[in-house]
This record gives C-alpha cells, structure tokens and sequence, in this order.
C-alpha cells in the first residue's frame, strides 16, 4: 500500500491469559482486521475476525479463571493458527490493542518475531478521562458509550468493545478517536525480563533472576489501569 494514500490497514486484538506473570501464557486471541482512512477515522472494511482459544503448558490461574471464565476443558486441544495470525500481523500498518504493554508481551512470546511492529495502545493514547470517562478501564469506556458486547473479558468480545470505542468523536476535535491513535509513532518493545520463550508445539520457559520484583511491579501496574486477567 503506497505511503502517501491516508488508507491503511488496522489490526486490533486482545488476549485473555492464564494470569499475570511472566510464566503465565494466552490461552484465548481475538483479532478484528480493518481497512480504513487514518485522515478521518473511517472504517472502510472489515477484511477479518479471528478468534480461538488456546491449551496452555501452566494451569490457568483461579483468579482469571473467576474474571473471563474460562476453564482447562474449554481449551484442551485447542491451538491457535499461527499462520494465518502472522500474516494479518504483517499486513497491517498498526497494531492496537487496549494496554498494549499486557498484549504485545504475551504476544511476543509466541510470536518474537512481531513484537516489534507499529504497535498502538488505545488506553493511553486517548485522554478517556478528558472525555468524561470515569477510567481508563475498557468497562468504563463501554458503559460511558453505551456499548454492549456478548461476553466480558472475552478476547474478540473485549477487541470488538474497543473497536466501538475508538470510532467515538472526540470531544474536542469532532473526529473519531481512531484519527489521533493513528498518528501515533512506533515504538520498540523493551524485552520483558523473564519473559517465557513459547510456542506452539514446543513450551519451554527461560527462568531468569529477579522475575518475581519485575512481575510484581507489572502486576501493581495492570491492575491500576484495567480489570483483566
């Protein structure tokens, strides 16, 4: 797709884990795959949605189990299409998921080889609070912009709420949200420590010093910014 043209493509996704920490693994993905006009915020297309679940090598903690309700015989045997996910992921210009620093290190464990795409985060590049939002918690923005998903804490449910979300005006400028997530600039991940090494077929995990101070801190953070497992 030509530089110059303000249309692009756009990938927005969501995770669901077995937990928090660095030995904790996706076990549900969701994707929704756009065309769009970066300029105005208009989407085009919907080019695809993609969801499946995923059998983990760790259990799945009580905690997210009681938050997305998902259980060990919901994922059993299940595996996600790490072809056909790889090749969305590339053919998008940007990335955007909501809290983008909980999506892309997961993501990145599967996949080391996308960590480093035009990644966008729509939780913190949208003063939600400046739009009256009471939070920056996706349960907040859909209640606010009375938008309603099948399922909570559900990946393609959650990725689909904040699809909703960012084609709202902007207060200020009259223009969807998704005009300014745009013009944001990549940036590059800075590996997690500790961060488990996964794949498909193969869950072998690198246990590195001083994860235990590094996940504590992330967990501190996750929570403060959003109610997820």
């Amino acid at each position: 797709m030509a530089k110059n043209t303000p249309i692009e493509i756009g990938l927005l996704l969501d995770t669901e884990t077995t937990g928090l920490r660095s030995h904790d693994e996706i076990i549900e993905y969701g994707h929704i795959m756009f065309r769009y006009n970066r300029s105005t915020g208009e989407v085009l297309e919907i080019l695809n949605e993609y969801s499946q679940f995923r059998e983990p090598s760790v259990p799945i903690g009580k905690t997210a189990q009681r938050v997305n309700g998902i259980n060990m015989d919901m994922v059993r045997g299940r595996f996600l299409d790490d072809k056909h996910i790889s090749a969305c992921m590339l053919d998008a210009q940007k990335i955007y998921a909501h809290n983008v620093g909980f999506d892309r290190r997961f993501i990145s464990a599967i996949y080391p080889d996308l960590q480093n795409l035009h990644w966008v985060c729509t939780m913190s590049n949208i003063n939600w609070l400046a739009q009256g939002v009471q939070s920056r918690k996706l349960e907040d923005i859909l209640s606010f912009y009375q938008i309603s998903t099948e399922s909570k804490h559900r990946a393609l449910d959650d990725a689909k709420g904040v699809f909703a979300a960012i084609q709202k005006s902007d207060l200020q400028t009259g223009l969807p949200h998704l005009v300014a997530l745009a013009k944001k600039r990549k940036k590059l991940l800075t590996q997690y420590p500790g961060a488990a090494t996964i794949t498909q077929h193969n869950h072998e995990h690198s246990n590195k010093q001083g994860h235990e101070t590094e996940d504590a801190g992330l967990v501190r953070r996750f929570l403060n910014n959003i109610s997820r497992p």
